[in-house]
């Protein structure tokens, strides 16, 4: 488990009193260094995301570097479980896939 981190996230007040009920280890994380790690982490996942977009021929020739982290730093993480349907056959199109695994 863990708390805490809408605190860190958007510099607000704490929303909950958490109590040990039995004798208890934590990790702890200030702010800054919370922050730096979430920054690493959008860093990492935007580099891995252009990664992908390079992979798909039609995007790496049609944008420049900067377009192409505009998109993945836009991009969002869906999960499907197998079977469950994720488009319909004639559906009016408002979203755009790239599979990034399965």
């Amino acid at each position: 488990d863990s708390f805490g981190e809408l605190a860190l996230l958007y510099n607000c007040p704490r929303k909950a009193t958490v109590r040990a009920m039995r004798p208890c280890t934590f990790w702890v994380l200030d702010r800054s260094r919370f922050r730096s790690v979430m920054r690493l982490r959008s860093e990492n996942r935007i580099q891995e995301y252009v990664r992908l977009i390079d992979s798909a021929d039609f995007l790496r020739q049609r944008l420049s570097g900067s377009e192409k982290r505009v998109l993945a730093d836009a991009l969002e993480e869906v999960f499907f479980v197998q079977g469950e349907e994720v488009l319909t056959q004639n559906q009016v199109a408002s979203i755009f896939f790239i599979v990034f695994e399965g």
